[in-house]
């Protein structure tokens, strides 16, 4: 990748927050190939440079919400043995315990809402992403953005309102996550689960398979790019 420094920049700056998120949202071993994808596509649709795709951290991160996208079974996979950790694993050191603990119930909560509402979310708190970069990762309206992070909130229940069988953003009685409690909650225990060290392995791996392939850096003259999820 050394033979295109603009895309050996950009693939310095943005390599270990991608892959983070990425592991975040399929777990240690569908990461690994789903980095390999999103940072193959970006050398295929790279044309010397990042204007015609808009900012480069948004573009990524639509090549990773795509490649989440083709492994949904993953994805759900990976949250529904979050809520496993969370309500079955106590915490063997106080040190190692997160600033707020998760509560099962609001992995449940998170699986709940729709996909659109989840993807935001997870954007914002696991992708470390402001509101903007959602938004034009997304290919939505900044407002759209807004509007769904709203609707989670009304979708959180006062109390122990919740329908048989339903989930909810619940503490307990006559109590209700706001938005900005939940998303630090979520933050906090991003990478229950994950192993430590994966990353550095992961990233090994994407080093290597973009190392041994400077032909495809070459500038493609192609109309268009990815299109950002939603667009």
């Amino acid at each position: 990748m050394l033979r295109s420094p603009s895309l050996s920049r950009l693939f310095e700056q943005h390599r270990g927050p991608v892959v983070r998120y990425l592991r975040r949202r399929l777990g240690d071993d569908a990461a690994e190939d789903a980095s390999i994808e999103v940072f193959g596509r970006a050398v295929d649709t790279w044309a010397g440079g990042t204007e015609r795709f808009g900012a480069p951290r948004p573009w990524l991160y639509a090549l990773a919400t795509e490649a989440i996208s083709a492994r949904w079974r993953i994805d759900r996979g990976r949250l529904e043995r979050l809520e496993r950790l969370a309500d079955q694993a106590p915490v063997r050191h106080p040190a190692l315990a997160p600033p707020r603990p998760l509560d099962p119930r609001i992995v449940a909560g998170l699986r709940s809402l729709s996909a659109l509402d989840r993807e935001t979310v997870l954007l914002l708190c696991w992708g470390e992403l402001s509101r903007g970069d959602v938004a034009a990762t997304l290919g939505i309206p900044l407002g759209s953005v807004s509007a769904r992070l709203d609707r989670v909130c009304s979708q959180a229940p006062h109390g122990r309102s919740d329908p048989p069988g339903g989930a909810g953003f619940d503490e307990g009685p006559g109590t209700r996550l706001e938005l900005d409690e939940l998303l630090a909650i979520l933050g906090d225990n991003a990478d229950l689960g994950l192993q430590p060290v994966r990353q550095p392995r992961i990233e090994s791996a994407v080093n290597q398979r973009f190392a041994v392939a400077p032909s495809r850096l070459r500038p493609r003259r192609q109309s268009g790019g990815p299109q950002a999820i939603g667009a």
